[in-house]
């Protein structure tokens, strides 16, 4: 997906900028004058409120009067403060539309309500009271009732949830119509009547009135609630007003029936009301404005009739549940239908279930009864005769016999739902109202299932999860379509479309032609496969458009457009108004898959070529709707003239939503037993854990996890140490059969009762060789309490959720953790699951310094190489794992062979493969070491050892090596024994890779490795899911998952690794699951606002998993950054604290030569009379901060800074764009300066880090996206010993969200300070009192870079002298 930042920018038409925060509008001045006047006591005045609350209501509660308000922080600074008992209405409905106005900006909004948790209870039962009140328009009414909505939303939250709970807890049955029809509620389960007679019992308990009062008004008020909608869309009002409040109302609905707390009980409510009959036969539903209604009532029934779970809430998978709660219900039909008109009936009653389901049938059937008949089956089966007086909903015959066929007919079930949908879009399914979304306004709900912390069912997450990836999708698709037509400026002449512009995106089309139309498969309808030959034409395309489109790739999905001339005719929404007025519309679209280019038999490559063709695997599904509609073929398929592709990061829809299609059928399988209950969210969410889950491995050698008996102690304090044995690492730990009680400070978020260990040393014989050469320094990491125990934790079986915050050394844990399970359990395979390549690029890094044999390390994927970064080794990590790094693996391997040969005086080309290799290891290598051991038995002398050892000669150029001169025996045969091991290791090495001499493309050694040798497999999580199909066919299997960044990772795109192997017995092998991430930085990618806020699909499991309160374990010492700067983000983390080491080294404690201060935030004013500019659609520039940020990394690399040692951040990617121009004109080719390590977003460089880093935030008008603390987070936590930020501080000061943060940036001046006579690196100490020069502006600080360059450049021309 691409940056987000890029795009969010789309949604902020209506968003106030900096001019309405300051202006004149009744809004700014009563927030001047009330609540916003800096170090002056708030007055409250309930005038005030009502005030406020009048304009608004003049204006129709316009959003953009309540994003106002909300960013002039009228809810925390004014109206929640002073909330209380005795508060208007106005205040209580101003306070509910502020809530809802956060929640919807994804602003984080109970914190501000915990600030008064006393006054939290009455306020909420204020707003349960006024969402009844009839007297109350409805336009307040409904955003009451997206207040509500939130809270429900919100149930992890403990304040919330103690509100909600008693809403839908059993005691709402008391609202059945009757006693027969509660009993037969009841009677469903025996926890029914367990729960049923405890809430009774508390009622007849209660003993004041007011409690009374209370339990009575909880039990009744969603029943109240309910009828009120079915008042509502039965009146003959039926404005805009009342169609929103009825959309929200089954929003709402649709909300509780979809998570199992709220489910249990609402549904039998729902049930006995006949809810979809009733909403079915208002008035509302059919009117054609209604579309948006009816979509949303179509999603509330596919969660009323969702039959995944039994009627106990207890869950379930499988469709077995569905096919038996169907036939239990058509069995009651059957007898009742019996039982009242045999006669009639006689077919109904007889018939077998599988005949009876069909809607129209089962009508015609019941139809034949009388109005007594069917009354008289319609009681029998306990549904509702009547509504409470007032409400003009009429059960006459009509009624009746719409509710028996809905609730008794066959409907399909989920996994076929989603089988049965389409992966590839249209023109048709692109136009879907849901999908417009950046002009989608949030007044309204969107009709796509939403993300929460609990599930029904597998079924149903994946069926969920499919609704939203295909909606994301289809979106993003959209946008890139129109995104190219833009780019090509069609122009209409003589009725025809003329490109006159270019995209790399986009070729025209010469002529389509169907090649071949294979028959369908057996027991299929459609068409087996359908090719096409397309002849593209490339006459008007520059080289690199047409060198672009050689990376095509099979199994690419390109898009084929028909694009004709008309004035938004065809009404799909997808074209585009030309320059002169005229509309360019896209009547056609269909999809395709590339089978291969052509290739042409006269010699040259593409870019000789005007023309290509292309062959293509057609849409079956579309192909054969086409053909049906129409006489021609050909006539449709021959009228495309346009053909649009897409990157290939950003075109893998088809192979995520093929994946979970494919998984639906038995999700079961691939979930593992002790994971399931957790993963859905029910049940103790600790069963999965460390220590819980069982059984624990009986013994686990910690490898390097500790350096010494001293850091055991320290980490590990409960462990039984033996007094009389000197202990050395390796330490192993050995359970015993007592446990104890842990509640060190230290182990944070792990459970109370953890294994009692033993230890002992796994010290054995020690090679005479140094370590594993890879050329970084071999420094070996001491862990901190919290990072052991998150250490052990992932060794041991079950899920580990490991909290990472900023420098905390989340990856150092991830990769010791791979090595213990690497040489704790040498059978077990473990699977490396990261959102990006860098984050694979880290962890490799570190695992090429431990002792894991390169063979066991697989790498699949692409890959992206980061030329900027500077790596201390020579070793690509980015080629560490892959085929060709095996390939370089076997030569070095054989050219040792050949060393060893020329050594021993063996005559033959013993090096030249493999398979010589092993000839020569059987009949020269092994006689002459056995050979030297009898020599040995007969003169068991240190001298014998020494002068008959026979590899004496290979090892002289060994560096760091030699016999012991003047040692025991024991210890000269402990370093000949060393040395024979180093040798038969190469020769078992090249015995392992022998079938590489037999595989001969890169894809079969690929697999090769994947099934047999690798033990350690690593690919990122989209290429898991592009693979997903290829990688199961292997029959790959593994054992271990650990995941990087999975707090970046969306929760389809997490479940996919947990797919990649197929079980015989239907149970997943997998036994442990790490997930390493931070969810308070960077969330998944989401380009679609409603999918982002209103489904929350930027919720990763990583998030969920918190919100559901999985035991965390929290890495809780940061070893990154200065303490100075750490304090602008650990506040965020609780406990997080630094590393010792960061106040004793001397990087830390001496200042950033030049600068009078280690961090600063710099206020850059207009440049040329402009802030920030919008060039084109959604890219942002600020050239005042784009010059300011060049400026200040010439003048830092004119003091000798590294230019290796800075990056330049930018929250927007039309600001990195503009700050690269400026650099490669003013800088790259100037020897003086030279270019940064990296010049990115800051979304892009999470993960990594450097020195120095200079931060742009862009924005003047508007706050935009770094609103969210997260990605400000990020931004704050990259630099190490440096950090300037440019910005506008008016602008960000203002913001209530980053207040915490700003108010410690802002304790230094924000005019950027500079001192003189100062060259990199300096020895004076941060605290050391410097003059300084203070820089005004951004044409200050060019004159003074412009005068230091000319002073070096006579410098260096005095020195050339």
């Amino acid at each position: 997906m691409a940056s987000q930042a890029s795009d969010l920018a789309a949604v902020e038409d209506g968003q106030p900028t900096f001019s309405d925060l300051q202006g004149g509008n009744i809004y700014a001045v009563a927030a001047n004058k009330h609540w916003l006047k800096p170090d002056a006591q708030i007055r409250f005045s309930p005038k005030v409120v009502k005030e406020i609350y009048s304009a608004l209501e003049r204006e129709g509660f316009l959003q953009r009067d309540l994003l106002l308000l909300e960013n002039l922080q009228y809810m925390e600074r004014y109206l929640w403060p002073n909330y209380d008992e005795d508060s208007t209405d106005e205040l209580v409905i101003s306070l509910t539309m502020m809530a809802v106005a956060k929640k919807r900006e994804n602003i984080p909004l109970w914190e501000i309500f915990g600030a008064n948790t006393a006054s939290f209870t009455s306020f909420f039962r204020r707003v349960l009271i006024m969402s009844l009140s009839a007297s109350l328009p409805l336009t307040p009414r409904t955003h009451i009732l997206c207040f509500i909505i939130s809270a429900f939303q919100s149930l992890d939250n403990p304040l919330v949830r103690k509100e909600c709970a008693p809403l839908v807890s059993i005691g709402i049955w008391q609202n059945l119509h009757s006693e027969e029809a509660r009993e037969m509620r009841l009677s469903e389960a025996p926890q029914f009547k367990k729960a049923w007679r405890a809430s009774e019992k508390k009622r007849l308990a209660l003993i004041d009135q007011r409690s009374k009062a209370r339990l009575s008004f909880e039990r009744s008020w969603l029943h109240s609630l309910i009828l009120q909608l079915i008042q509502t869309i039965y009146s003959k009002e039926n404005d805009n007003k009342t169609r929103l409040y009825a959309e929200r109302m089954v929003e709402f609905l649709t909300d509780l029936l979809s998570q199992p707390p709220t489910r249990r009980y609402v549904h039998g409510l729902l049930e006995d009301l006949q809810i979809i009959t009733c909403i079915r036969l208002s008035l509302v539903y059919p009117l054609q404005e209604s579309q948006l209604f009816r979509d949303l009532v179509a999603l509330l029934e596919h969660f009323y009739y969702h039959d995944d779970h039994n009627s106990a809430g207890v869950l379930e998978n499988g469709t077995l549940s569905t096919e038996s709660r169907y036939r239990r219900n058509i069995a009651k039909l059957q007898n009742v239908a019996l039982r009242v008109s045999k006669g009639k009936l006689t077919v109904l009653g007889l018939a077998n279930y599988a005949s009876i389901g069909q809607k129209d049938d089962l009508s015609l059937q019941i139809s034949t009864l009388n109005d007594h008949e069917l009354s008289e089956i319609y009681m029998l089966l306990l549904f509702r005769n009547s509504y409470p007086e007032g409400i003009p909903c009429r059960v006459d015959r009509h009624f009746m016999l719409r509710a028996i066929v809905e609730t008794f007919a066959k409907r399909e079930n989920t996994a076929d739902i989603v089988r049965n949908s389409s992966l590839l879009p249209t023109e048709e399914t692109l136009a879907s109202s849901f999908l417009h979304t950046e002009s989608h306004g949030w007044e309204s709900p969107v009709p796509v299932p939403k993300l929460n912390i609990q599930y029904l069912s597998m079924t149903d997450f994946l069926w969920r999860a499919f609704c939203l990836h295909r909606a994301e999708s289809f979106f993003e698709i959209r946008r890139d379509i129109q995104d190219t037509l833009r780019r090509l400026k069609p122009v209409v002449r003589s009725g025809n479309v003329i490109f006159s512009g270019s995209s790399k995106m986009a070729a025209q089309i010469n002529r389509v032609a169907i090649l071949e139309e294979a028959p369908p498969k057996v027991g299929e309808n459609l068409t087996a496969y359908v090719r096409a030959e397309v002849l593209l034409d490339f006459g008007a395309a520059n080289e690199d458009t047409k060198r672009e489109w050689e990376t095509l790739r099979p199994d690419d999905v390109v898009f084929l457009l028909s694009v004709r001339a008309g004035r938004g005719s065809y009404g799909h929404g997808l074209g585009i108004r030309t320059s002169i007025g005229d509309s360019a519309d896209v009547c056609l679209l269909r999809c395709a898959e590339v089978i291969q280019p052509v290739t042409e038999s006269k010699p040259g490559s593409l870019s000789t070529f005007e023309k290509r063709k292309l062959h293509l695997r057609l849409d079956r599904v579309a192909y054969m709707t086409d053909k049906q509609n129409s006489a021609i073929i050909t006539d449709t398929y021959g009228s495309f003239n346009l053909i649009i592709r897409r990157k290939g990061v950003e075109n893998n829809f088809k192979a995520v939503l093929s994946s979970i299609q494919r998984i639906i059928e038995d999700p079961a399988n691939y979930i593992p037993e002790w994971l399931e209950d957790t993963f859905l969210g029910c049940g103790d969410p600790g069963d999965a854990c460390f220590p819980k889950l069982k059984p624990l491995p009986k013994r686990i050698n910690l490898g390097e996890t500790l350096a010494s008996l001293e850091h055991l102690q320290e980490t590990l304090p409960g462990v039984e140490v033996p007094i009389s044995k000197d202990l050395g690492a390796p330490f192993i730990l050995t359970e015993r059969e007592t446990r104890h009680d842990s509640r060190d400070a230290r182990t944070q978020g792990a459970a109370s009762q953890y294994p009692s260990y033993t230890v002992s040393s796994g010290a054995a014989h020690r090679s005479s060789f140094p370590p594993k050469e890879t050329g970084l320094a071999n420094s070996t990491i001491k862990y901190t309490a919290t990072q052991v125990h998150a250490i052990l934790s992932g060794t041991n079986p079950g899920l580990s959720l490991i909290v990472g915050p900023p420098g905390t050394g989340k990856t150092d844990v991830a990769t010791q953790i791979i090595c213990n399970l690497y040489s704790n359990f040498p059978k077990e395979r473990t699977l490396v699951i990261a959102h990006s390549n860098q984050s694979l690029n880290q962890i490799f890094q570190k695992l090429a310094g431990r002792d894991i044999d390169e063979r066991h390390l697989l790498r699949l994927g692409h890959g992206e190489d980061d030329s900027q970064q500077q790596l201390v080794a020579t070793t690509n990590y980015n080629r560490l794992g892959r085929v060709e790094s095996l390939a370089d693996l076997r030569f070095k391997l054989l050219l040792e062979v050949d060393r060893l040969s020329s050594s021993i005086g063996a005559p033959g080309a013993h090096g030249n493969s493999c398979e010589t290799a092993s000839y020569f290891y059987r009949i020269y290598v092994k006689p002459l070491w056995d050979s030297f051991n009898e020599k040995i038995a007969l003169s068991p002398n240190p001298a014998t050892a020494r002068t008959e050892f026979p590899f004496i000669d290979y090892f002289s150029g060994k560096q760091n090596w030699s016999l012991p001169i003047d040692g025991s025996l024991e210890s000269t045969m402990d370093a000949a024994q060393s040395c024979f091991e180093h040798i038969s290791k190469i020769f078992s090495q090249l015995n392992d890779l022998m079938p590489f001499e037999l595989l001969r493309t890169a894809r079969d050694k690929a697999n090769y490795l994947l099934n047999t040798e690798a033990l350690v497999i690593a690919m990122t999580s989209t290429y898991a899911a592009m693979k997903r199909d290829d990688i199961v066919r292997l029959g790959f299997k593994y054992d271990n998952i650990i995941m990087e960044e999975a707090a970046q990772i969306s929760e389809a795109e997490t479940f996919i690794p947990l797919t990649l192997q197929c079980s015989p017995d239907g149970r997943s092998p997998i036994k442990r699951l790490i997930l390493c991430g931070d969810h308070l930085q960077n969330s998944p990618v989401i380009q679609s606002t409603p999918l982002r806020y209103f489904a929350n699909m930027e919720q990763s499991l990583f998030v969920r998993f918190v919100r559901l309160n999985v035991p965390l374990i929290r890495l809780d010492k940061q070893g990154r950054a200065r303490p100075s700067i750490a304090s602008l983000y650990n506040w965020r983390y609780p406990g997080l604290g630094d590393l010792d080491y960061l106040s004793r080294n001397p990087e830390f404690l001496q200042a950033n030569a030049g600068f009078r201060h280690e961090l600063q935030f710099v206020n850059v004013d207009d440049f040329r009379g402009h802030g920030e500019q919008e060039p084109t659609p959604h890219f942002i520039q600020n050239l005042g901060e784009a010059e300011y940020s060049v400026a200040l990394f010439q003048y830092m690399r004119l003091l000798g800074y590294p230019a290796n040692k800075i990056s330049i951040l930018s929250s927007y990617s039309g600001q990195r764009a503009l700050i690269r121009d400026i650099i490669n004109h003013r800088c790259a080719k100037n020897p003086l300066f030279g270019t940064p390590a990296h010049i990115t977003t800051i979304d892009k460089f999470q993960g990594e880090q450097n020195d120095y880093i200079i931060v742009s935030l862009v924005r003047t008008k508007r706050v935009g996206y770094l609103r969210d603390m997260r990605r400000l987070t990020v931004g704050l936590s990259r630099a190490r010993l440096g950090l300037y930020i440019l910005g506008r501080l008016e602008l960000f000061q203002m913001c209530y969200e980053l207040k915490d943060a700003f108010s410690r940036l802002l304790r230094l001046p924000t005019k950027l300070e500079l001192t003189t006579g100062e060259m990199w690196p300096t020895k004076r100490l941060i605290a050391a009192p410097v003059e300084a020069t203070v820089i005004e502006g951004v044409e200050h600080l060019g004159k003074y870079v412009f005068e230091m360059t000319e002073a070096k450049l006579v410098s260096l021309g005095k020195q050339s002298q």
